[in-house]
Formats: structure tokens, C-alpha cells, sequence
């Protein structure tokens, strides 16, 4: 059963957030020939459809004093037509709040495309 015209749908009734996705540029070499690759600046798409979920919630670690690590697990969902790459530096605007961290290897469904992106920080 072929359920893609689903996807139509779907992008216009639950996708309400957008997100961008950044690629490495390698295209740069150093003095000894060495291919440089940026972090994640060149923009592969810009504000694409998505609909943004999260797995998990803030972790704080309470055992250290110094520094509380922040870890989310979130999931983007979009359409299957969105050139998302396994290690991409995804941005993602969900509320008017911006959440930024790196896609894992995208997982492809008839209709969609399921997104899991790892963000890590300090609060």
C-alpha cells in the first residue's frame, strides 16, 4: 500500500515548526594539502516544514557541582523530499524557542522522514 499522498497531508496540517540543516564545506586545504572542513556552516536547507518531538527531557547530572550537563533527545519529522545527512548540524525552531545539535542517520517511512537529533550543552 502506497501511503506517500499521506505526506501532503501531514506537511500541512502537523508540520508547524521548521528547521535548517548545514553540511561541511570541504572544499578548503591548508599549506600541506590537507582537505579543511568548516563546522558545519554551508546551508544544504533552509526552513523546511517539520514537526518537532522530544524523547527525552533534560538530564541534569545532580552529583557535580561544577557543571550540569544538559542532554536532549529530540526527533524531527519531515518530508521524505528533505536532504537530511547522518552527522548534519540541525537547527530547529519549535515555539519560537531554538534548538541546535546533530542528526543521526535518518530513518525513511512512506511518508515522512524520522529525524533523531542529539543536543548537548551546559546549564
Amino acid at each position: 500500500m502506497n501511503l506517500a499522498y499521506a505526506g501532503n497531508i501531514i506537511s500541512k496540517l502537523l508540520y508547524t515548526d521548521t528547521f535548517t540543516g548545514y553540511t561541511h564545506s570541504s572544499s578548503a586545504k591548508d599549506a600541506d594539502g590537507a582537505i579543511v572542513v568548516s563546522k558545519n556552516t554551508t546551508p544544504a536547507f533552509i526552513d523546511q516544514k517539520c514537526r518537532v518531538s522530544f524523547s527525552q527531557v533534560d538530564d541534569p547530572d545532580a552529583h557535580t557541582e561544577v557543571k550540569n550537563p544538559v542532554y536532549h533527545q529530540i526527533k524531527i519529522f519531515c518530508a521524505t523530499t528533505v536532504p537530511v545527512l547522518k552527522g548534519m548540524r540541525i537547527v530547529a525552531l519549535h515555539c519560537g524557542v531554538t534548538y541546535e545539535g546533530y542528526a543521526n542517520q535518518p530513518q525513511v517511512h512512506e511518508s515522512h522522514l524520522e529525524i533523531e537529533m542529539v543536543q548537548k550543552g551546559a546549564a
